[in-house]
């Protein structure tokens, strides 16, 4: 099988950091590339084709739902990922038209590594660009990490996150 090409896109330089260091020890078959600014993402999407994109909803310029907007326009084909800390109802409505999938931060490293291996080995069931997980998908990644892929609940965990 190819490797795939993965761009995570974040302006909080901490967090890519702990990106990088966690996704080090995931065994996939991916190129992991990382963006500190959506203009830098945008250069990168030019040079090489990506198969899946990760994107903070809010940076500084272009945010990410405008970076994902753009690139739903020029790589209709990439997959299309919102990361936010803001669990508000009106940026997961809005953003639907962008991305098939939401990670909520902080991001659970368990349901993030689920979530690439079903990336890297194509069972993602996007049918449309609007599609969210099915509940297959959604069972999977809650069951094994105990995580929700929407907002989480109030509560506490024992996996693994990354602010």
């Amino acid at each position: 099988m190819n490797s795939l090409n993965i761009l995570f896109v974040d302006d909080d330089a901490v967090l890519l950091s702990s990106l990088k260091r966690l996704l080090g020890r995931i065994d996939l078959n991916a190129k992991i590339c990382f963006a500190n600014s959506a203009s830098d993402a945008l250069i990168i999407m030019e040079e090489a084709p990506i198969d899946l994109i990760v994107a903070d909803m809010c940076m500084a310029r272009m945010n990410g739902h405008q970076l994902l907007l753009l690139v739903k326009e020029r790589y209709p084909s990439t997959i299309r990922v919102m990361m936010t800390g803001s669990p508000d109802y009106d940026i997961y409505r809005n953003s639907m038209d962008v991305c098939q999938y939401f990670l909520f931060k902080p991001v659970q490293i368990s349901a993030l590594q689920i979530l690439l291996e079903m990336v890297t080995n194509k069972e993602m069931p996007i049918k449309s660009d609007t599609d969210i997980p099915s509940e297959t998908v959604r069972e999977k990644i809650e069951g094994f990490s105990g995580e929700k892929l929407l907002p989480p609940s109030a509560g506490t965990s024992n996996t693994t996150t990354i602010h």
